[in-house]
């Protein structure tokens, strides 16, 4: 229920996903925090997983990795797939 309430805040300087792009419309404020969110839960979902199966496999990948692709790595993608698609929906 909180997500749907979340959902529905309109562009401020405070909270959501606050970029030039972002905030040029409504439209595009919308499109961009959906979008972030589906994409940030799809990511997160997938890095867990994935550190599941290292851990339990005793693949490579020391906690240091994790924790470089977990807090910094998956956030920059979020932003990035985010940008783009807002590029790709204001140039339609």
């Amino acid at each position: 229920m909180a997500f749907f309430a979340v959902a529905n805040i309109p562009i401020n300087h405070w909270a959501g996903y606050r970029t030039p792009a972002s905030m040029r419309a409504e439209k595009s404020w919308r499109l961009a925090n959906h979008y972030m969110g589906k994409v940030s839960i799809i990511l997160t979902l997938l890095y867990l997983l994935f550190y599941f199966l290292l851990t339990q496999l005793h693949i490579g990948a020391t906690t240091s990795d994790n924790w470089l692709l977990g807090y910094i790595v998956i956030p920059f993608i979020c932003i990035g797939l985010t940008e783009l698609k807002l590029r790709k929906n204001n140039s339609a």
